[in-house]
């Protein structure tokens, strides 16, 4: 109980009022009770998530950090890397979170994300490496989420996950440099 007020009250400090600490403590244990794991840890992890997205009303930080911490359990990750995930995800992707709604969106991110890692046989640590690598590069080429997932998923077959985003951002830097007599 007292980590778990710890943690609400360093949330509070980045002006979440006392209805959305109500509704984070709320989520939190109705977390713990579901996957395991403590409130208070949930609740720390939802401070990394207030920090790094601006703008997230309380609904939303909640909804992020239980789709993030949901993720981190389904993809043997840890909650700090899949909130850094979801901070990175948010960056790279914030036009169709917004256009979405952020809440419907981060909970979109998530199934996709855990069923990439499944079949791609990867993981939410490499597949968090691999997008940051990679960056905005790919959407700002118009390349879809998913698109963007397969072929990273693809990479991570024979490469780490920071080098697959790497990999991916050199070939989208040359590929309009490629003419036809260089690919004779």
């Amino acid at each position: 109980a007292l980590d778990l007020n710890r943690a609400l009250a360093d949330v509070s400090s980045l002006d979440v009022d006392a209805k959305g600490l109500k509704l984070l403590d709320a989520t939190a244990k109705q977390y713990a009770m579901s996957y395991g794991g403590t409130a208070a840890e949930f609740v720390a992890s939802s401070y990394a998530i207030q920090s790094g997205i601006a703008g997230l009303d309380a609904s939303q930080l909640a909804d992020f950090t239980r789709a993030s911490n949901v993720l981190a359990k389904a993809t043997k990750a840890d909650a700090a890397t899949m909130t850094n995930y979801a901070g990175t995800m948010y960056g790279i992707f914030k036009q169709q979170a917004d256009a979405q709604g952020k809440s419907s969106w981060i909970e979109d991110v998530a199934g996709k994300s855990a069923y990439a890692i499944q079949i791609f046989k990867t993981s939410g640590t490499e597949m968090s490496a691999a997008f940051t690598a990679l960056g905005a590069n790919a959407t700002s080429s118009g390349i879809k989420l998913e698109e963007q997932m397969a072929i990273l998923g693809k990479l991570q077959a024979t490469m780490s996950g920071s080098e697959a985003g790497t990999k991916y951002k050199a070939f989208l830097a040359g590929v309009g440099q490629a003419t036809y007599s260089s690919v004779q």
